[in-house]
Formats: structure tokens, sequence, C-alpha cells
């Protein structure tokens, strides 16, 4: 039996951010040097109750969250 993650944080980010404007969806604008889900996903990576981060994304970014630490897991958004 392999040991499991037992808390996993879910960081919800496949929204585009439309109603705040601009180009880039709001949790890929950068935030003091980095981007604003980069401060959510180091907070959990660095709490000690917390095994896991996942990601949730929309498809089209991709190649942003390749940028993320390697620990993070990710999977794509649905429609709603």
């Amino acid at each position: 039996m392999t040991d499991a993650p037992k808390t996993i944080a879910i960081v919800l980010a496949a929204g585009r951010g439309t109603r705040a404007g601009g180009t880039v969806p709001k949790q890929w604008r950068m935030l003091l040097g980095r981007p604003l889900i980069a401060w959510s996903i180091d907070a959990f990576m660095s709490h000690a109750d917390i095994d896991a981060v996942v990601v949730v994304h929309h498809p089209d970014d991709q190649d942003r969250i390749a940028q993320l630490p390697a620990a993070v897991r990710s999977l794509h958004g649905g429609a709603n």
C-alpha cells in the first residue's frame, strides 16, 4: 500500500477574470514580481498540514502551469 496525500489544497484558477479587465487572467497577473497564483500556491506548499497542491486551470494556460513548481499537480477545469 502506498501513502496517499491526506490533505490536498485545491487552487481554483480556471476562470478568465474578464470582470477585472486587462488581457491577462487575474490569477496570472504580476503582484510584487510574481504571478498572483504563486502567492497562494506557496502559502499552501509551506503549510505543515498540506500534503499536496492541485491547481485547476483553463486549458489555454498550460504554458503558464508549466512554469509553476514541479510539485504542483494540475488539471483542466470544466465549462462552468
